[in-house]
């Protein structure tokens, strides 16, 4: 057998000692180490189980308090990650592994500041669903108007808010821009003023014209609230103009409509009858 032949047997040789060494190195470790792997994974079981467990009983109630159901899912989603990620650190640290839960825990936040300046803007939305969730300015079924926009509420999701407009298109509300504008609720009081701007014959008495609008009967259909208000505006070439206004119960846009449109029925006959014109409406 020549030198190099000689050289590589032993170069084997060295190499499986080496290997051998490793593996039982690696060996004794998982032995001495089978004790904490099996409480580790008993602290994952038992903390899955806790948190299945809290979510549960915080959901319930929640939604017992009256609270919205998709936030109360998402604190119950919420507390259940909490006690997930609790119950791995926990293992991690039976494992003694305290420099990778230092470096997952590093890790986290730098993930977390990037992830947050790069949705920014759902995250902003999102943080706004909540908010409206929670606070709640509107509910589904009521009129609203944000900026320019009017509708009824049909959906109130985490990022958007639908609405659908008089004319049956559907608008997708980014809830950040509702949060940040100022907000008209049209339901919220479960009524709305209707006001109607009348106008009074040159030879009519003032007077009698008050008496005559403050003494209409309303139809029994019209869910009227209270009496009317009656208020002068101006006077113009012996014309007097005046402002009729009543509360209609509503609880949506719909509602208003139809109440309104029962009471313009029943009332405009009786304003031509008494020499009134009716000039403009509002509401």
């Amino acid at each position: 057998m020549n030198e190099q032949a000689v050289r590589a047997v032993f170069s084997f040789e060295s190499l499986g000692g080496k290997t051998f060494g490793k593996l039982h190195e690696w060996a004794e470790t998982f032995f001495y180490m089978l004790p904490n792997l099996v409480v580790a994974v008993l602290i994952l079981v038992f903390c899955s189980f806790l948190a299945q467990f809290a979510r549960r009983v915080l959901g319930r109630t929640l939604v017992r308090f009256r609270m919205d159901e998709l936030l109360a899912g998402l604190l119950g989603n919420l507390l259940w990650l909490a006690f997930f990620i609790g119950g791995v650190l926990s293992a991690l640290g039976v494992l003694h592994l305290d420099k990778a839960v230092t470096s997952i825990l590093a890790g986290a936040g730098i993930l977390g500041l990037a992830v947050s300046f790069a949705f920014q803007d759902i995250v902003s939305n999102f943080i706004s669903g909540m908010l409206i969730t929670f606070y709640k300015p509107f509910r589904v079924g009521q009129q609203i108007k944000s900026k320019e926009f009017s509708g009824v509420v049909e959906t109130i999701n985490l990022r958007t808010t639908i609405l659908k407009n008089p004319e049956g298109e559907r608008l997708l509300l980014p809830n950040k821009d509702i949060m940040q504008n100022p907000l008209i609720n049209y339901s919220s009081d479960g009524k709305r003023r209707l006001r109607l701007i009348v106008e009074a014959q040159a030879e009519a008495d003032v007077a009698s014209t008050r008496e005559k609008l403050t003494r209409l009967p309303f139809p029994k259909a019209a869910n009227v609230m209270g009496p009317p208000e009656v208020s002068l505006l101006k006077v113009t070439d012996g014309r007097c103009q005046w402002a009729y206004s009543v509360w209609l119960g509503a609880r949506s846009g719909s509602d208003f409509e139809r109440e309104r449109s029962t009471l313009l029925l029943a009332v405009l006959p009786l304003f031509t009858n008494s020499g009134l014109t009716v000039k403009s409406s509002e509401g």
